[in-house]
Order: structure tokens, then sequence, then C-alpha cells
């Protein structure tokens, strides 16, 4: 994907057309995932054992609930529709772009399901980080470190940290801090 988007980035500079550069913002998150394996799916009933006819123990939780953001195939279930959407998605270099292809997604597939809402606020994350010149946005123990140049930008010569408890809730608070400055 990375290659194509560079082949058309100097196709268009070879053709004279201004080219816009692509988002390069490292996000990392602890508190999302991106995979669909890694998503807590929702039990439809308890599992029994087959000895005792009861109900099995639930697993253990591996960690603290993270946010799913992803495509999953319950949305879009055409393998090559989803890599499509992705690719689509990765190009989006303007908020208008961006709203355009929610709406696209919302005509197309139905409504956004929580999974797509947060993959689309980590987009809306990127490209308010891209505007205000941050190349990474990273979130640890709550702790919000954003950079610029290399340097960490700070509040009061303090990390900001992030207050919500929900997942979903912490993108959304996130995408609000980076747009304040």
């Amino acid at each position: 994907d990375l290659y194509c988007s560079l082949l058309r980035q100097a196709v268009s500079t070879l053709k004279g057309e201004k080219v816009k550069p692509r988002l390069e913002v490292a996000l990392r998150l602890e508190f999302v995932t991106t995979r669909e394996s890694e998503a807590a799916p929702e039990p439809a009933h308890a599992p029994v054992t087959a000895r005792h006819g009861k109900p099995a123990p639930a697993p253990a939780p591996a960690g603290p609930p993270r946010a799913p953001a992803f495509l999953p195939a319950s949305y879009i279930a055409d393998s090559p529709s989803r890599i499509q959407a992705y690719r689509r998605l990765n190009e989006v270099i303007t908020q208008e772009q961006l709203d355009q292809l929610r709406k696209t997604w919302r005509d197309r597939f139905g409504p956004l399901s929580p999974p797509v809402e947060n993959l689309v606020t980590m987009t809306e994350i990127k490209l308010s980080a891209a505007a205000r010149k941050f190349t990474s946005v990273e979130v640890k123990d709550e702790k919000v470190m954003l950079q610029r140049n290399n340097d960490y930008v700070l509040l009061g010569s303090k990390f900001p940290r992030l207050s919500a408890r929900d997942p979903a809730e912490k993108l959304r608070e996130l995408l609000a801090l980076v747009r304040s400055f």
C-alpha cells in the first residue's frame, strides 16, 4: 500500500500536479486493538463442560479492556472490499475526505459499528496531529506523549493524562486533546 501511494505521488509530481503528502504520524495507543482476532468477542452463551454439564468458568481477562478499531468482517463481509476500504482510509489526508468516506461507508454498508467508529476516530487523531505538526502520538499508562521535531510537547512541564475509563471514550478525549494544541 505504501509503495502504491508513493508511486501515485511520484506520477502526480511528474505530471506537475500539486501533491499532498501522506500522513506521517505514528499512533501508538496501548488501549486500542486494531486486530479483529484480539477483540474481546461477546459470548452468545456460556460454554458447557462435557463432564458435569455446568457452565465453564469464564477465562481470565487478558488485561484492561481495549477499544476495537478495525473493519469487522460482520461490517464488510467481502475481503477485497474490506481491503479496498482500508486502502481508501489510508489515503485520506483531509477531514473532508474522511467525512466523505464515512458517508460512503454508511450508505454502502449501513451504520458504522463501534469498531469502525473507533477506526475513523483514530484517523481523525492522525489528521489533527499532522495539522499541528506532531510526528508521534503515544499513550501509555494514561500518559499522552506528543512529539514534534523529536521533542515532547508538555503541558505545564508535564505530560497530559487521559481521565476517561472507557477505551472508546479515551479515543474521543485524545482527539479533543490533540485538537486543543
